[in-house]
């Protein structure tokens, strides 16, 4: 999977972990391009905002769901009061929306920030719904 190209460590970066959970067989390629991005942008933040130490990426398989969480122990925000000004969030969301999924942030000033983006399975050829 691509998460683990973006978690080599670059000079100012913080540490990336990429951790796994659950059955990963057959991840769509849509859903994996658009993980791949959301973790860009939220590594990009983590680095350029946050001046975060650490980071975890965790991708959870669900039967019905994948989840991107990223995880930074970074300075945090007033995600009510960022809302929908910054370029990067909107490009987040606009990525999670567009596959039918929802991203949510929970951050706090001096605690850090949580990414989650969750995206929907699809049944593939021959399976139920």
């Amino acid at each position: 999977m691509g998460l683990l190209a973006v978690a080599e460590s670059q000079p100012g970066s913080p540490v990336v972990e990429v951790r796994f959970d659950g059955d990963d067989d057959c991840l769509p390629i849509e859903i994996e391009g658009a993980f791949l991005r959301i973790a860009q942008e939220a590594l990009t933040n983590a680095r350029r905002h946050a001046t975060a130490h650490r980071v975890v990426l965790t991708v959870t398989f669900q039967p019905s769901t994948v989840s991107l969480d990223v995880v930074d122990d970074g300075v945090g925000f007033d995600a009510d009061a960022v809302g929908v000004r910054g370029f990067g969030l909107t490009s987040m969301r606009g990525r999670a929306k567009q596959l039918g999924g929802t991203l949510n942030i929970d951050s706090e000033p001096g605690q850090g920030s949580t990414i989650n983006a969750t995206i929907p399975l699809r049944p593939g050829p021959g399976t139920a719904p």
